[in-house]
């Protein structure tokens, strides 16, 4: 997803709301048809003690496809973003594609981004001079969580300094 010459996609905060996001889908995978399966039971036992009662059997039908079809959710949205990627292909030279988004949305890629951002690769003494240049220039994120610094023309100072050079990804 892409605003003017940005990449929300590449920022830290929305990363990790998507990541917060795939993990409740995942818990709610679980969870609901738990649920929707002791309510099942339930409505199971209702029906042997009341044989006569006809909403037994469409109460139990409508809770198995519910289960089902919350357990199905987050393979349905994979399958989606998918076939997004698929029709929406982008014949460019990057490996930067529309499910990037998803895919780059898990905990190592985030910790990836916050070590880069607040230089935690580098030596205590150089951290400083690491963080002016990486504030300045701009960082790109592929589809396989590679970073790479994506220098600005703004920052020559820093980009024609060979000094800097290590502070590139």
């Amino acid at each position: 997803m892409q605003i003017l010459d940005f990449y929300i996609c590449d920022t830290l905060g929305f990363l990790q709301v998507m990541n917060l996001f795939k993990i409740l889908l995942n818990i709610l995978r679980f969870v609901v048809p738990i649920i929707v399966i002791v309510m099942l039971v339930m409505d199971l036992v209702k029906n042997v003690i009341n044989p006569n009662e006809k909403e037994g059997m469409k109460k139990i039908v409508m809770r198995v496809s519910a289960a089902v079809i919350v357990f199905l959710v987050p393979t349905i949205i994979n399958l989606v973003i998918h076939l997004i990627n698929i029709i929406f292909e982008d014949n460019t030279d990057t490996d930067y594609t529309n499910s990037t988004c998803y895919t780059n949305a898990n905990s190592e890629c985030i910790q990836k981004i916050d070590d880069y951002l607040k230089c935690n690769n580098v030596i205590e003494s150089e951290k400083e001079k690491c963080l002016d240049y990486r504030l300045c220039n701009g960082y790109k994120l592929s589809s396989s969580c590679k970073l790479t610094t994506e220098l600005n023309d703004d920052c020559s100072k820093y980009n024609n300094d060979s000094s800097y050079a290590k502070f590139r990804k």
